[in-house]
Protein backbone atom coordinates (compact mmCIF):
# COMPACT_ATOMS: atom_id res chain seq x y z
CA UNK A 1 0.00 0.00 0.00
CA UNK A 2 1.60 3.41 -0.96
CA UNK A 3 2.51 5.31 2.13
CA UNK A 4 2.05 9.29 1.43
CA UNK A 5 3.88 10.18 3.99
CA UNK A 6 6.99 8.06 3.79
CA UNK A 7 7.16 8.95 0.00
CA UNK A 8 7.23 12.45 0.57
CA UNK A 9 9.31 12.57 3.43
CA UNK A 10 11.87 10.09 1.75
CA UNK A 11 11.57 12.64 -1.20
CA UNK A 12 11.85 15.56 0.69
CA UNK A 13 15.09 13.93 3.06
CA UNK A 14 17.02 13.61 -0.23
CA UNK A 15 16.66 16.93 -1.84
CA UNK A 16 17.71 18.30 1.85
CA UNK A 17 20.55 15.67 1.68
CA UNK A 18 21.46 16.92 -1.89
CA UNK A 19 21.93 20.51 -0.52
CA UNK A 20 23.28 20.04 2.88
CA UNK A 21 25.55 17.33 4.30
CA UNK A 22 23.07 16.37 7.48
CA UNK A 23 23.96 14.32 10.56
CA UNK A 24 21.06 13.18 13.56
CA UNK A 25 22.26 12.64 16.77
CA UNK A 26 20.67 11.39 19.93
CA UNK A 27 21.71 10.44 23.20
CA UNK A 28 23.43 7.51 23.87
CA UNK A 29 21.16 4.55 24.18
CA UNK A 30 18.23 6.02 22.62
CA UNK A 31 16.59 4.52 19.62
CA UNK A 32 16.32 6.38 16.49
CA UNK A 33 12.11 6.03 17.14
CA UNK A 34 9.78 7.91 19.32
CA UNK A 35 7.22 6.05 21.40
CA UNK A 36 3.79 7.62 21.94
CA UNK A 37 1.68 9.62 22.96
CA UNK A 38 4.45 12.38 22.26
CA UNK A 39 4.82 15.67 21.05
CA UNK A 40 8.20 16.76 19.53
CA UNK A 41 9.14 20.15 19.90
CA UNK A 42 12.14 21.96 17.81
CA UNK A 43 13.70 25.46 16.95
CA UNK A 44 12.62 26.94 13.89
CA UNK A 45 15.46 28.73 12.51
CA UNK A 46 14.46 27.38 8.49
CA UNK A 47 11.29 27.89 6.73
CA UNK A 48 10.24 24.70 5.34
CA UNK A 49 13.04 22.95 5.59
CA UNK A 50 12.69 22.21 9.41
CA UNK A 51 9.84 19.77 9.53
CA UNK A 52 11.65 17.99 6.95
CA UNK A 53 15.09 17.35 9.19
CA UNK A 54 12.77 16.30 11.94
CA UNK A 55 10.66 13.85 10.24
CA UNK A 56 13.83 12.40 8.51
CA UNK A 57 15.76 12.60 12.06
CA UNK A 58 13.30 9.64 13.31
CA UNK A 59 11.22 6.57 11.37
CA UNK A 60 8.22 7.46 13.66
CA UNK A 61 5.40 8.96 11.84
CA UNK A 62 4.63 12.30 12.92
CA UNK A 63 1.68 14.31 12.75
CA UNK A 64 2.86 18.24 12.10
CA UNK A 65 0.68 21.31 13.39
CA UNK A 66 1.29 24.00 10.72
CA UNK A 67 -0.61 27.22 9.95
CA UNK A 68 -4.03 27.28 8.97
CA UNK A 69 -3.26 29.58 5.76
CA UNK A 70 -0.92 26.52 4.41
CA UNK A 71 -3.31 24.20 3.76
CA UNK A 72 -5.04 26.19 1.61
CA UNK A 73 -2.31 26.87 -0.66
CA UNK A 74 -2.30 25.44 -4.18
CA UNK A 75 1.11 23.41 -4.37
CA UNK A 76 1.90 22.66 -0.57
CA UNK A 77 -2.26 22.26 0.20
CA UNK A 78 -2.59 19.16 -0.74
CA UNK A 79 0.76 17.39 0.14
CA UNK A 80 0.28 19.20 3.90
CA UNK A 81 -3.14 17.62 3.94
CA UNK A 82 -1.81 14.07 2.72
CA UNK A 83 0.85 14.22 5.55
CA UNK A 84 -2.35 14.25 7.93
CA UNK A 85 -1.14 17.23 9.19
CA UNK A 86 -3.24 19.51 11.53
CA UNK A 87 -4.08 23.06 11.57
CA UNK A 88 -3.27 26.03 13.65
CA UNK A 89 -5.68 28.66 13.47
CA UNK A 90 -3.72 31.70 14.48
CA UNK A 91 -5.17 35.07 15.49
CA UNK A 92 -3.07 37.44 13.27
CA UNK A 93 -4.83 34.68 10.28
CA UNK A 94 -7.89 36.14 11.05
CA UNK A 95 -8.86 32.74 13.33
CA UNK A 96 -11.52 32.67 16.62
CA UNK A 97 -11.29 31.22 19.47
CA UNK A 98 -13.55 28.13 18.13
CA UNK A 99 -10.92 27.03 15.40
CA UNK A 100 -8.30 27.04 18.07
CA UNK A 101 -10.33 24.64 20.48
CA UNK A 102 -11.23 22.42 17.29
CA UNK A 103 -7.13 21.95 16.56
CA UNK A 104 -6.60 21.43 20.83
CA UNK A 105 -9.40 18.56 19.93
CA UNK A 106 -7.42 17.03 17.48
CA UNK A 107 -3.97 16.76 19.00
CA UNK A 108 -6.01 15.85 22.39
CA UNK A 109 -7.70 12.78 19.97
CA UNK A 110 -4.17 12.44 18.22
CA UNK A 111 -1.93 11.77 21.49
CA UNK A 112 -5.25 9.64 22.84
CA UNK A 113 -4.64 7.27 20.01
CA UNK A 114 -0.67 6.69 20.68
CA UNK A 115 0.37 9.09 17.95
CA UNK A 116 3.44 11.51 18.19
CA UNK A 117 2.53 15.49 17.40
CA UNK A 118 5.38 17.84 16.33
CA UNK A 119 5.34 21.08 16.68
CA UNK A 120 7.75 24.31 16.67
CA UNK A 121 6.70 26.38 20.13
CA UNK A 122 8.44 29.82 18.77
CA UNK A 123 5.59 29.93 16.70
CA UNK A 124 7.49 31.12 13.52
CA UNK A 125 10.89 30.80 11.76
CA UNK A 126 13.08 32.98 12.43
CA UNK A 127 16.56 33.65 10.82
CA UNK A 128 18.63 33.31 14.32
CA UNK A 129 20.51 31.02 16.21
CA UNK A 130 18.31 32.71 19.67
CA UNK A 131 15.91 30.56 20.85
CA UNK A 132 12.79 33.13 21.03
CA UNK A 133 9.98 33.53 24.00
CA UNK A 134 7.97 29.95 23.59
CA UNK A 135 4.44 30.11 23.30
CA UNK A 136 2.23 27.89 25.30
CA UNK A 137 0.47 25.92 23.12
CA UNK A 138 3.04 23.39 23.19
CA UNK A 139 2.29 22.85 27.26
CA UNK A 140 -1.03 22.64 27.00
CA UNK A 141 -1.20 20.18 24.02
CA UNK A 142 0.69 17.68 26.42
CA UNK A 143 -1.85 18.34 29.28
CA UNK A 144 -4.69 18.31 26.73
CA UNK A 145 -3.82 14.52 26.29
CA UNK A 146 -3.79 14.00 29.60
CA UNK A 147 -7.23 15.27 30.10
CA UNK A 148 -8.31 13.54 27.54
CA UNK A 149 -7.50 9.95 28.82
CA UNK A 150 -3.63 9.27 28.25
CA UNK A 151 -1.83 8.01 30.30
CA UNK A 152 1.11 10.03 29.78
CA UNK A 153 2.64 12.10 27.29
CA UNK A 154 6.26 12.45 26.61
CA UNK A 155 7.83 15.28 25.23
CA UNK A 156 10.71 14.76 22.90
CA UNK A 157 13.09 18.05 22.16
CA UNK A 158 15.08 18.30 18.96
CA UNK A 159 17.14 21.02 18.24
CA UNK A 160 17.94 22.19 14.62
CA UNK A 161 21.58 23.80 13.63
CA UNK A 162 22.86 24.70 9.93
CA UNK A 163 26.18 26.20 9.89
CA UNK A 164 25.04 28.27 6.82
CA UNK A 165 22.00 27.70 5.85
CA UNK A 166 22.38 29.07 2.37
CA UNK A 167 25.20 27.50 1.13
CA UNK A 168 25.50 24.07 -0.69
CA UNK A 169 27.03 21.30 0.99
CA UNK A 170 26.98 23.13 3.84
CA UNK A 171 27.05 20.94 6.96
CA UNK A 172 23.04 20.80 9.32
CA UNK A 173 22.87 19.09 12.59
CA UNK A 174 19.88 17.29 14.85
CA UNK A 175 19.96 16.56 18.04
CA UNK A 176 17.75 14.97 20.17
CA UNK A 177 17.43 15.90 23.88
CA UNK A 178 16.08 13.61 26.87
CA UNK A 179 12.32 13.16 26.76
CA UNK A 180 10.11 14.58 29.65
CA UNK A 181 7.38 12.23 30.99
CA UNK A 182 4.29 14.49 32.19
CA UNK A 183 1.93 12.41 33.49
CA UNK A 184 -0.11 14.51 35.90
CA UNK A 185 -3.45 16.39 33.79
CA UNK A 186 -3.26 18.96 36.40
CA UNK A 187 0.53 20.26 35.45
CA UNK A 188 0.88 24.71 35.15
CA UNK A 189 1.11 25.29 31.49
CA UNK A 190 3.54 27.82 32.32
CA UNK A 191 5.59 25.73 34.73
CA UNK A 192 6.01 23.13 31.78
CA UNK A 193 6.34 25.66 29.27
CA UNK A 194 9.98 26.48 31.05
CA UNK A 195 10.72 22.87 31.23
CA UNK A 196 9.82 22.73 27.25
CA UNK A 197 11.99 25.74 26.95
CA UNK A 198 15.19 24.35 29.26
CA UNK A 199 15.20 21.58 27.11
CA UNK A 200 15.10 22.87 24.09
CA UNK A 201 17.75 25.22 24.64
CA UNK A 202 19.86 22.09 25.89
CA UNK A 203 19.65 20.72 22.41
CA UNK A 204 20.00 23.66 20.73
CA UNK A 205 22.78 26.23 19.71
CA UNK A 206 20.83 29.42 21.02
CA UNK A 207 23.92 31.37 21.34
CA UNK A 208 22.77 35.29 21.48
CA UNK A 209 26.37 36.65 20.50
CA UNK A 210 28.80 36.29 17.25
CA UNK A 211 31.76 35.42 20.08
CA UNK A 212 30.39 32.55 21.27
CA UNK A 213 29.53 31.54 17.85
CA UNK A 214 33.39 32.14 16.62
CA UNK A 215 34.45 30.21 19.69
CA UNK A 216 32.34 27.05 19.04
CA UNK A 217 33.79 26.77 15.85
CA UNK A 218 37.40 26.98 17.10
CA UNK A 219 36.87 24.41 19.49
CA UNK A 220 35.51 21.94 16.72
CA UNK A 221 38.51 22.67 14.54
CA UNK A 222 40.44 22.48 17.73
CA UNK A 223 38.96 18.71 18.89
CA UNK A 224 39.52 18.06 15.05
CA UNK A 225 36.00 17.37 14.61
CA UNK A 226 35.45 15.81 10.82
CA UNK A 227 34.09 17.80 8.47
CA UNK A 228 30.93 15.38 7.42
CA UNK A 229 29.87 16.19 11.03
CA UNK A 230 30.93 19.95 11.55
CA UNK A 231 27.81 21.69 12.19
CA UNK A 232 26.98 18.99 14.99
CA UNK A 233 30.29 19.40 16.58
CA UNK A 234 29.63 23.14 16.34
CA UNK A 235 26.70 22.70 18.23
CA UNK A 236 28.09 20.81 20.82
CA UNK A 237 30.76 22.91 21.44
CA UNK A 238 28.05 26.05 21.01
CA UNK A 239 25.71 24.35 24.03
CA UNK A 240 28.36 23.80 26.42
CA UNK A 241 29.62 27.76 25.97
CA UNK A 242 26.56 28.60 26.83
CA UNK A 243 25.67 26.50 29.18
CA UNK A 244 28.73 25.02 31.43
CA UNK A 245 31.56 27.75 30.72
CA UNK A 246 32.21 30.69 32.23
CA UNK A 247 33.15 34.13 31.04
CA UNK A 248 36.56 33.50 32.77
CA UNK A 249 37.09 29.77 30.67
CA UNK A 250 35.87 31.74 27.83
CA UNK A 251 37.67 34.54 27.96
CA UNK A 252 40.83 32.10 28.56
CA UNK A 253 40.07 30.21 25.69
CA UNK A 254 40.02 32.95 23.03
CA UNK A 255 43.34 34.63 24.42
CA UNK A 256 44.85 31.07 24.06
CA UNK A 257 43.20 31.06 20.21
CA UNK A 258 43.86 34.64 19.47
CA UNK A 259 47.67 34.19 20.39
CA UNK A 260 47.85 30.80 18.58
CA UNK A 261 46.71 32.69 15.28
CA UNK A 262 49.32 35.65 15.99
CA UNK A 263 51.76 32.69 15.55
CA UNK A 264 50.39 31.57 12.12
CA UNK A 265 48.08 28.34 13.71
CA UNK A 266 44.62 27.89 13.22
CA UNK A 267 42.92 25.95 15.77
CA UNK A 268 42.72 23.05 13.50
CA UNK A 269 46.44 22.89 12.92
CA UNK A 270 46.71 23.33 16.85
CA UNK A 271 44.68 20.33 17.73
CA UNK A 272 47.01 18.55 15.89
CA UNK A 273 50.70 20.01 15.78
CA UNK A 274 52.16 16.54 15.25
CA UNK A 275 50.61 16.02 12.12
CA UNK A 276 51.15 19.54 10.83
CA UNK A 277 54.65 19.28 12.00
CA UNK A 278 55.58 16.05 9.79
CA UNK A 279 53.57 17.44 7.07
CA UNK A 280 55.57 16.18 3.77
CA UNK A 281 55.56 18.51 0.17
CA UNK A 282 55.47 15.21 -1.91
CA UNK A 283 52.13 14.06 0.19
CA UNK A 284 50.30 16.78 -0.38
CA UNK A 285 51.14 16.84 -3.96
CA UNK A 286 50.03 14.15 -4.56
CA UNK A 287 46.73 14.89 -2.40
CA UNK A 288 46.33 17.15 -4.83
CA UNK A 289 47.03 15.70 -7.96
CA UNK A 290 44.62 12.77 -7.15
CA UNK A 291 41.96 14.69 -5.89
CA UNK A 292 42.30 18.12 -7.59
CA UNK A 293 41.22 16.68 -11.39
CA UNK A 294 38.06 14.96 -9.98
CA UNK A 295 36.77 18.63 -7.95
CA UNK A 296 37.49 20.25 -10.95
CA UNK A 297 35.32 18.17 -13.12
CA UNK A 298 32.68 18.10 -10.67
CA UNK A 299 32.38 21.80 -10.04
CA UNK A 300 32.93 22.54 -14.02
CA UNK A 301 30.46 20.10 -15.06
CA UNK A 302 27.68 20.91 -13.16
CA UNK A 303 28.54 24.75 -13.03
CA UNK A 304 25.32 25.77 -14.93
CA UNK A 305 22.67 23.83 -13.17
CA UNK A 306 24.43 25.46 -9.94
CA UNK A 307 24.56 29.13 -10.84
CA UNK A 308 20.97 29.34 -12.98
CA UNK A 309 19.68 27.60 -9.60
CA UNK A 310 21.64 29.98 -7.80
CA UNK A 311 20.86 33.37 -9.82
CA UNK A 312 17.16 32.28 -10.27
CA UNK A 313 16.38 31.62 -6.58
CA UNK A 314 18.35 34.47 -5.88
CA UNK A 315 15.07 36.47 -7.42
CA UNK A 316 12.43 34.67 -5.40
CA UNK A 317 14.47 35.01 -1.80
CA UNK A 318 11.93 37.33 0.37
CA UNK A 319 14.15 37.00 3.35
CA UNK A 320 17.02 34.38 4.65
CA UNK A 321 14.79 31.60 5.71
CA UNK A 322 13.34 31.51 2.06
CA UNK A 323 16.72 31.36 0.73
CA UNK A 324 17.68 27.54 0.84
CA UNK A 325 14.28 26.36 0.18
CA UNK A 326 14.28 28.34 -3.33
CA UNK A 327 17.59 27.13 -4.07
CA UNK A 328 16.57 23.78 -3.28
CA UNK A 329 13.45 23.88 -5.01
CA UNK A 330 14.96 24.95 -8.06
CA UNK A 331 17.73 22.59 -7.79
CA UNK A 332 15.28 19.96 -8.42
CA UNK A 333 14.52 21.80 -11.54
CA UNK A 334 18.09 22.73 -13.59
CA UNK A 335 20.02 19.81 -12.02
CA UNK A 336 18.10 16.99 -14.00
CA UNK A 337 17.00 19.37 -16.75
CA UNK A 338 21.03 19.91 -17.40
CA UNK A 339 21.65 16.42 -16.26
CA UNK A 340 19.37 15.47 -19.46
CA UNK A 341 21.21 17.97 -21.48
CA UNK A 342 24.52 16.49 -20.29
CA UNK A 343 23.41 12.75 -21.14
CA UNK A 344 22.69 13.93 -25.05
CA UNK A 345 26.05 15.41 -25.40
CA UNK A 346 27.69 12.59 -24.19
CA UNK A 347 25.12 10.35 -26.60
CA UNK A 348 26.32 12.47 -29.52
CA UNK A 349 30.00 11.93 -28.89
CA UNK A 350 29.40 8.13 -28.87
CA UNK A 351 28.53 6.96 -25.35
CA UNK A 352 26.13 3.93 -25.38
CA UNK A 353 23.34 5.05 -22.95
CA UNK A 354 24.40 3.35 -19.84
CA UNK A 355 27.64 4.71 -19.91
CA UNK A 356 26.42 8.43 -20.79
CA UNK A 357 24.56 7.83 -17.66
CA UNK A 358 27.38 6.89 -15.64
CA UNK A 359 28.97 9.95 -16.53
CA UNK A 360 26.32 11.92 -15.89
CA UNK A 361 26.16 10.14 -12.23
CA UNK A 362 29.96 10.36 -11.80
CA UNK A 363 29.69 14.22 -12.28
CA UNK A 364 27.12 14.79 -10.07
CA UNK A 365 29.05 12.47 -6.89
CA UNK A 366 31.79 14.85 -8.00
CA UNK A 367 30.06 17.83 -7.54
CA UNK A 368 28.23 17.42 -3.70
CA UNK A 369 32.22 16.27 -2.82
CA UNK A 370 33.82 19.15 -4.58
CA UNK A 371 33.58 21.56 -1.80
CA UNK A 372 34.51 19.46 1.04
CA UNK A 373 37.77 18.13 -1.52
CA UNK A 374 38.76 22.10 -1.99
CA UNK A 375 38.41 22.77 1.70
CA UNK A 376 40.81 20.16 2.29
CA UNK A 377 43.39 20.68 -0.20
CA UNK A 378 43.06 24.29 0.97
CA UNK A 379 43.97 23.68 4.65
CA UNK A 380 46.98 21.45 3.56
CA UNK A 381 48.08 23.99 1.48
CA UNK A 382 47.33 27.16 4.09
CA UNK A 383 49.26 24.78 6.53
CA UNK A 384 52.30 24.93 4.70
CA UNK A 385 53.73 28.56 5.70
CA UNK A 386 53.04 27.20 9.53
CA UNK A 387 55.13 23.51 8.92
CA UNK A 388 58.26 25.54 7.79
CA UNK A 389 57.87 27.73 10.25
CA UNK A 390 57.91 25.63 12.74
CA UNK A 391 61.08 23.47 10.98
CA UNK A 392 62.65 26.66 11.07
CA UNK A 393 62.04 27.54 14.86
CA UNK A 394 61.82 25.07 17.41
CA UNK A 395 60.52 28.12 20.12
CA UNK A 396 57.28 28.82 17.87
CA UNK A 397 56.63 25.41 17.71
CA UNK A 398 57.16 24.83 21.93
CA UNK A 399 54.57 28.03 22.11
CA UNK A 400 52.25 26.17 20.29
CA UNK A 401 52.11 23.12 22.35
CA UNK A 402 52.26 25.46 25.49
CA UNK A 403 49.29 27.04 24.10
CA UNK A 404 47.38 23.35 22.92
CA UNK A 405 48.51 22.33 26.30
CA UNK A 406 46.78 25.14 27.70
CA UNK A 407 43.51 24.84 25.93
CA UNK A 408 42.98 20.87 27.10
CA UNK A 409 44.18 21.98 30.72
CA UNK A 410 41.22 24.58 30.81
CA UNK A 411 38.91 22.26 29.23
CA UNK A 412 39.18 19.09 31.29
CA UNK A 413 38.71 21.64 34.35
CA UNK A 414 35.71 23.32 33.00
CA UNK A 415 34.41 19.33 32.37
CA UNK A 416 34.52 19.62 29.21
CA UNK A 417 32.43 16.55 28.34
CA UNK A 418 29.97 17.63 25.53
CA UNK A 419 30.44 14.32 23.72
CA UNK A 420 27.54 12.88 21.79
CA UNK A 421 26.59 9.41 19.79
Amino acid sequence: MIDPYRIAISIASRLAGAFYDITHLRPAGVSAGIEGPAVVVSNHPNAILDPVLVASSTPTKLRFLAKAPLFSTPVLGPIIRGLRALPVHRKQDGAGTTSNADTFDAVANTLLDGDVIAIFPEGRSVDTTQLLELRTGAARMVTGGLVAGAPHVDIVPIGIWFAEKTRFRSSAATVRGPAIRVTDPTTDVLELTKQIDAALRSATVNSGSSGDLVLALRLADFLRAPRTHHAAAVATQARWIDNSASNKTREALDRAFDRAEWLGATAHELGDLEAVAHRKLGADLAATLILAPGAAVGAVGAAPAFYATDRVARRFIKSPTDASMMKIAFGALFYPLWGWILHRALRALGLAPIFAAAGVFGVWILHVTARPTFASLRRRWSGRRLTRRMSAMPAVRMELEAIAGEIRRLLSDADHEPELD
